[in-house]
């Protein structure tokens, strides 16, 4: 992207200027004013030569300022109004824009919830996953893709709020004043009587926690002995009193409800992590204290100290991999109440990055709340009981690893277990001896048919189900279907033959043959189960579940291995016992008639 424009202002005789210049501002001012501060207070910040970014000011005001001082030097990359520095000249853009899946929500304003929504999925506006992993979406990114991406539409074309960010003010809005969860379901009834049904907003308060909790930022509330001795957590989840002392765990209330003495709020920290990378803002900032090494002698980051330098010694295979985390931790007590109240101490426990550079690592938004220990009294030395789930996520991201996606690599941060199980997971899927290439990413062929019946309303068929995992995305409806191999492509039409077959033997009866008839249908087309797995259909223990989603019936977990063979004998004997049942009351009857 050229900006040479914002350094070329005046025109040759220094007698007006630029046209360039002027729709340059004009751009970059409808830029800014898609911004937060704008959309909050009505002001952008002046990048002019004597501001700096340092002053917000009313857009026309900026406008005079660039007009009479220009741009601040070597600002080509707007990294104050939500740009960072991408690759090849190409600078990210944080303000939602024309997507190149959908035209149609390119004038929707800019709104914090679409970072969120982005964040959570691991992946920017427009982004296809099928373009942009080299490996297809986990089971967790491919949830949060399909529900939180239609959540996350304009309600109607032009509209700043999405069903998303409607639950988010709704939630912000019962915080700030207190209000009771009751008034907030009866305000949003009359909100919906109002509004067109077309409008999909949430129905009621609890509806509106469901979806935000689906951005994954979720928190723990762990009950813990009133003498700070231990927490109930993991193991000891179930105990009613302290293992130590012996105190009570809940204590009954006037009307009966029992609840806890105490408990304390943990804000997981692997997944706020997580986010960082997943963040065009944050990720490519995630290396900088590697990749701006200072002279000796100067410090202006703590990767600067002798004591950064000697954990790099001691630990070489860590610091090998420069996008791996340092954490700062930092805890403090504060008393909430007046002063003249009652001493209470209540114990905030903060966590910061350091891999950032020194103007982001130690901003509020890379400060992250991790617990509160509440009061009354300061934990002093007991403080480590409180911070048993911190220290168990941070043994999980030292021991084993976390598969994380790098937005600014495109690509997941592969750990040396996580190469290992996809190696492992392409050989599976591409064996020509049980094993196929499929669509479905890591969700099982059941998952696939109730996400189809959701959609359509009634279970798919065999074949309808095959094609839908078996062939790749369609960019427009008129593109020829692409499968993912030969071998789909002719099992495909194989299966369909013998669906044809079968209809024409069976005049009397519906074209298709029932659900338990396809699944062995297919099996014959396929040439059986071999080591174990059918093509096209996944593990044979599987078979019976398919064959009970295909029916539109549910099954338990005891019931997934159970073939057709112990079901008719499970059959007879209930029907055998039956008729013992009969004979017995029979005989009763006859003692007491007279």
């Amino acid at each position: 992207m050229d900006r040479m424009w914002m350094y070329n202002m005046n025109n040759s005789n220094r007698v007006g200027v630029h046209d360039e210049f002027v729709e340059g501002v004009d751009g970059f001012i409808k830029h800014a004013m898609t911004l937060y501060p704008f959309q909050n207070e009505g002001v952008i910040r002046c990048p002019c030569s004597h501001c700096r970014c340092m002053k917000y000011l009313k857009p026309e005001a900026v406008r005079v300022h660039l007009y009479s001082r220009g741009f601040k030097q070597k600002y080509y990359v707007w990294t104050d109004h939500g740009e960072t520095d991408g690759v090849n000249g190409i600078f990210y853009n944080m303000v939602v824009g024309e997507s190149s899946v959908s035209q149609e929500y390119s004038h929707v304003q800019y709104d914090r919830v679409n970072d969120m929504v982005n964040d959570a999925f691991g992946v920017q506006s427009g982004f296809e996953p099928e373009q942009n992993f080299e490996e297809p979406p986990n089971e967790e990114a491919m949830r949060f893709y399909q529900e939180l991406e239609e959540a996350s539409h304009p309600l109607w074309v032009g509209s700043q709020h999405s069903k998303l960010s409607i639950a988010v003010r709704m939630i912000n809005i019962k915080s700030d004043w207190t209000v009771a969860e009751a008034a907030m379901d009866s305000m949003i009834k009359l909100v919906g009587e109002l509004v067109s049904p077309e409008f999909d907003i949430p129905k009621s308060y609890y509806e509106a926690k469901r979806l935000v909790s689906k951005l994954g930022l979720s928190y723990d509330r762990i009950h813990y002995c009133p003498n700070g001795c231990m927490l109930f957590y993991k193991q000891d989840v179930d105990l009613n009193e302290c293992k130590i002392c012996g105190h009570a765990r809940y204590k009954r209330t006037p009307s009966g409800k029992t609840v806890p003495i105490k408990a304390m709020h943990y804000l997981p920290i692997i997944p706020r992590l997580k986010r960082l990378f997943a963040s065009p803002s944050s990720a490519p900032h995630m290396r900088w204290h590697s990749e701006n090494r200072r002279p000796p002698g100067v410090m202006c980051h703590p990767s600067d100290g002798e004591a950064w330098k000697h954990f790099d010694r001691t630990y070489p295979d860590f610091a090998s991999e420069s996008r791996n985390i340092r954490l700062g931790l930092c805890a403090d007590g504060f008393t909430p109440y007046s002063v003249s109240a009652a001493p209470y101490s209540c114990w905030p426990v903060f966590l910061t990055p350091y891999n950032l550079p020194p103007e982001m690592c130690m901003t509020s938004p890379y400060i992250f709340l991790n617990c509160v220990i509440p009061g009354p009294r300061n934990p002093k030395v007991l403080i480590d009981v409180y911070l048993q789930p911190l220290i168990d996520e941070l043994k999980q991201l030292w021991c084993e690893g976390v598969v994380t996606y790098d937005i600014s690599t495109k690509a997941y941060w592969q750990t040396p277990e996580f190469i290992a199980k996809s190696e492992q997971a392409k050989a599976a899927r591409a064996s020509q001896k049980g094993g196929s290439l499929h669509t479905a990413g890591a969700r099982s062929q059941g998952h696939v048919a109730r996400t189809m019946k959701k959609a359509t309303g009634q279970m798919p068929t065999q074949d309808q189900l095959f094609l839908k995992t078996h062939t790749k995305k369609k960019k427009h409806e008129s593109d020829p279907t692409l499968w993912v191999e030969d071998r789909a492509h002719d099992s495909y039409r194989q299966y369909m033959d013998h669906v044809d077959q079968y209809s024409q033997t069976q005049p009397e009866h519906p074209s298709r043959p029932p659900p338990e008839l396809e699944i062995d249908f297919w099996c014959r087309t396929v040439g059986g189960v071999q080591k174990g797995r059918a093509y096209g259909l996944g593990p044979r223990n599987n078979l019976s579940r398919l064959r009970s989603g295909l029916r539109g019936e549910g099954s338990s977990r005891q019931a997934e291995g159970v073939d057709d063979v112990q079901v008719a004998a499970m059959a007879q004997q209930i029907a055998e016992l039956n008729r013992k049942l009969a004979e017995l009351r029979q005989e009763e009857l006859r003692k007491v008639t007279p």
